[in-house]
């Protein structure tokens, strides 16, 4: 399952979902299910996804004029706020889809975090090839982060945006701690 539509919906339909499990289990296949931990932070980076096709044109982030545009532009609440309740959404689908494919198949679980941000990203990226039977090979990316971890720095309206998720799921609540981690 790779992407959701706009209502949470995975693009594997749910009566496809079944077929492709029992394709994989005959074909002894094995199945990774790569997610994000902080669906917060997910959500943030969706709205800011948007804004930088919307100001580069371009969905790849390896511009570093673009990235500096966009270091500029402020969110907006509302827009976080609806991009945080649809990650929650896929986050339940994905959860759910995973632990029904790991009762029939041999997978792993791994997150964005631990490849972004992790002191032992190769280590397990290397775990990664050989569980999957393959020899570990170097792998790269050209991927430029668009937005820093600490989002009270990197984000101009990072107030007005804490302020409404504070009203909206309450000061102590899960959604204001995954604002603030600084490593998911």
């Amino acid at each position: 399952m790779q992407g959701t539509h706009g209502d949470a919906g995975p693009f594997i339909g749910k009566d496809r979902w079944p077929t492709f499990l029992d394709f994989m289990r005959c074909a002894r296949g094995k199945l990774i299910c790569m997610g994000r931990r902080n669906y917060v932070k997910h959500a943030i980076s969706e709205v800011r996804h948007a804004q930088q096709w919307k100001l580069c044109k371009q969905w790849t982030p390896r511009d570093s004029r673009c990235k500096k545009k966009l270091a500029g532009l402020r969110m907006e609440p509302k827009m976080v706020l609806q991009s945080i309740e649809k990650s929650r959404k896929e986050v339940t689908i994905y959860n759910q889809a995973c632990e029904e494919a790991c009762l029939v198949l041999p997978c792993q679980n791994l997150f964005y975090e631990d490849l972004a941000y992790g002191g032992k990203r190769q280590a397990l990226l290397d775990a990664t090839q050989r569980w999957l039977g393959a020899p570990p090979a170097k792998l790269h990316s050209r991927t430029v982060k668009m937005t820093g971890s600490n989002y009270s720095r990197s984000i101009p309206s990072f107030g007005a945006v804490e302020k409404a998720v504070r009203a909206r799921y309450g000061a102590g609540s899960a959604e204001v701690w995954l604002l603030y981690v600084t490593d998911s």
